[in-house]
């Protein structure tokens, strides 16, 4: 580089008209070998801590055209137990085209390294891994994979707790009965109705009914519609023949804990024609049976009537 300068200033003597050319091209190719600035993330996962910040990295995610298998499905709940204004990626991205045929190991550049990392990692044990080739159910009993997702919950409470309430299979065992009392702090604490439905779907699908039921009273006391489609989840009883003189059938626990829920929301929202539409929709079973007795005692609801025909 320093002889293509001093050739430069010896031009400057021979010919005035290649100086500017020749120097310009010195100082492209200096600009050239220069090295590049690192690209600094758009987001760091340790300061997404609440559903606002969550949802601007979903949008940011569905703009990028990333399918819904990949970020966004590791941090949300199923499709029915979202409002309007939190649709997925693929219903907001229906026309683009290559949309669904991206890889889910595809990077996502908005992230750091260290950042990339750690999702695919918390997806790893978390959600992907559910059951061997025998069909038993996997637990984080690996030393490594305990100190990780206890790690996980301390440096990015509320990423991991929303990735751990969307798994699709059911976290059983000690190991994820001591981290589920980390992730229902963390989403009981949060002031977004989708959280609360979330880690109502994470009780039923663990098996933890009751506590699933008392997080649905409370959103239908609030007005809450969404709250019923997390009802189809849990795992209710039914009345069953007994052999007693008083009584003809058994009183189902689980069961009659939901109709007073229902009779009180309906009451509260003055007898909503979304209610009877749900309730007519539901699939055959204890739900419907508990569901159907309530609607049997609405006919002074027209709404009611009209979903029945």
């Amino acid at each position: 580089m320093r002889i293509l300068f001093y050739r430069c200033y010896k031009n400057l003597f021979i010919s005035g008209t290649f100086l500017p050319a020749l120097c310009s091209l010195a100082l492209v190719s200096c600009a050239s070998l220069a090295p590049h600035p690192k690209q600094t993330p758009l987001y760091d996962l340790r300061q997404i801590q609440d559903r606002q910040a969550l949802d601007e990295l979903l949008n940011l995610a569905c703009s990028n055209g990333w399918p819904d298998r990949n970020l966004v499905m590791m941090l949300t709940p199923p499709r029915q137990l979202l409002s309007e204004e939190m649709v997925p990626c693929r219903d907001r991205y229906k026309g683009k085209k290559n949309f669904a045929s991206k890889k889910s190991t595809q990077p996502y550049n908005y992230l750091s390294a260290h950042d990339q990392a750690w999702l695919f990692e918390a997806h790893r044990i978390i959600q992907k891994n559910y059951f061997n080739f025998m069909s038993l159910w996997l637990r984080p009993e690996q030393p490594q994979e305990m100190s990780f997702l206890h790690s996980a919950f301390a440096t990015r409470p509320y990423l991991t707790a929303r990735m751990m309430a969307s798994a699709h299979g059911p976290h059983i065992g000690d190991a994820w009965r001591l981290l589920a009392t980390h992730m229902d702090r963390i989403l009981l604490a949060s002031n977004h109705d989708e959280d609360r439905r979330l880690l109502a779907y994470a009780m039923a699908r663990d098996s933890r009914e009751h506590a699933a039921l008392d997080i649905i009273a409370e959103q239908l006391q609030k007005g809450d519609a969404l709250a019923l489609q997390v009802l189809p989840y849990v795992a209710l009883d039914m009345p069953e023949p007994i052999d007693d003189e008083m009584a003809d059938m058994s009183e189902p626990e689980l069961g009659y804990r939901v109709v007073p829920m229902l009779e009180s929301y309906i009451i509260q929202q003055n007898y909503p024609s979304s209610f009877c539409h749900w309730a007519a929709h539901l699939n055959p079973g204890p739900l419907k049976y508990y569901a159907n007795m309530v609607v049997n005692n609405l006919d002074e609801s027209q709404a009611c009537q009209k979903a029945r025909d």
